[in-house]
């Protein structure tokens, strides 16, 4: 199984890196969504996916927290 290198990162600089062997760039991605949705509560976090070779395969951004459910919907 290739090697995957997820690297996160917030407004001053990288939070942590971890690396792990999944089957496929497919697996990876839902890998990183699902980092995505456990750093949900931090804003401006990147997570950047790294092949083993050293290449981005993927940079997903949470640029801004969740809306509170009670925030009035955008159509009324």
């Amino acid at each position: 199984m290739p090697l995957y290198t997820f690297e996160v990162f917030d407004g001053e600089g990288a939070i942590s890196r971890c690396v792990r062997n999944l089957p496929n760039r497919k697996a990876a991605l839902r890998y990183a969504e699902l980092l995505k949705v456990e750093l949900a509560h931090r804003p401006g976090v990147e997570i950047t996916v790294l092949n083993a070779e050293g290449a981005v395969v993927a940079q997903i951004e949470r640029a801004s927290p969740r809306a509170p459910r009670d925030a009035p919907r955008p159509d009324g």
